[in-house]
């Protein structure tokens, strides 16, 4: 398994770098929003970059499930995936995190690529279309950035030790229960950033935690688990301290806790559960 984890990691670079570039040619083009049935904007980016990754998958995991924020909010989800049934295994994608970053002319979005296996998120790809860098991890195999202009380089968190933390949180959906946890962090430094990037900036040692609260699905955290995990990191339920899993109901996530260095963080008495 971990050699067909890191054959699928390779291989999923050309097309997340094309979704990137399909994004990047919407934005240069000028950007057109409409809203969804849940109220949140899509654009021809989202559907562009969500045809070529679904492409793709379907290419490389023929017999693998594809489950698209696109194609499901459209009605098209594969059958026993979601609550819990079917084997477990499944692609989530998610072509542009941070549409409404993307709509107003900031820079944190992303593409996002994660696999599902037994529930559990075991492989995830990043990209940053504004900056060009990639970020690639799964469990068993490691984790590894790739830059702009073609640098490659292993990546891991960070171990905590005893120095100040950094926690990272949304910056535009930064909810009561989130500052409740926070202000229980008086020594830390809170940063806020958009979209996956968060779980990036965890598997590559810049951080130690992002905790979230308010609500978000699947696809939105299933790459940046993936990558994580391959980096040497972990997402906890924010209330039981059990693993998070994917295939809920709707697709709909709960409140979580990513962390790089889990063990450390843990003994530190740092988990909500533990608060």
């Amino acid at each position: 398994m971990p050699g067909f984890r890191l054959d699928l990691l390779e291989a999923l670079i050309a097309p997340v770098r094309a979704a990137a570039d399909a994004i990047e040619a919407v934005r240069k083009g000028g950007i057109s929003a409409r809203e969804k049935a849940d109220k949140s904007p899509v654009t021809a980016a989202d559907e562009a970059a969500e045809d070529i990754l679904t492409a793709a998958l379907r290419k490389l995991t023929p017999h693998i499930p594809i489950v698209g924020e696109e194609a499901y909010a459209a009605g098209v989800a594969p059958r026993d995936v979601a609550g819990g049934t079917g084997s477990g295994t499944f692609w989530l994608i998610d072509p542009v995190d941070g549409t409404r970053d993307f709509v107003r002319g900031g820079r944190d979005y992303t593409v996002n690529v994660g696999l599902i296996v037994d529930f559990e998120a075991v492989l995830g790809v990043i990209m940053s279309p504004p900056e060009g860098t990639l970020w690639a991890g799964a469990a068993g195999v490691g984790a590894f950035r790739l830059d702009a202009d073609g640098t490659r380089r292993a990546i891991t968190t960070r171990p905590l030790g005893q120095r100040p933390l950094i926690v990272l949180a949304s910056y535009r959906n930064r909810d009561a229960e989130t500052r409740r946890y926070l202000e229980t962090l008086p020594e830390a430094k809170v940063t806020g950033r958009g979209s996956s990037i968060k779980f990036a900036l965890l598997a590559e040692g810049a951080a130690d935690l992002y905790p979230r609260w308010f609500a978000c699905s699947e696809w939105d955290t299933a790459a940046g688990h993936g990558l994580l995990v391959g980096a040497g990191g972990q997402v906890f339920d924010a209330s039981t301290g059990a693993p998070l899993r994917y295939a809920k109901p709707g697709f709909e996530n709960i409140p979580f806790i990513a962390v790089g260095d889990a063990e450390a963080a843990l003994a530190r008495g740092l988990m909500p559960w533990q608060r």
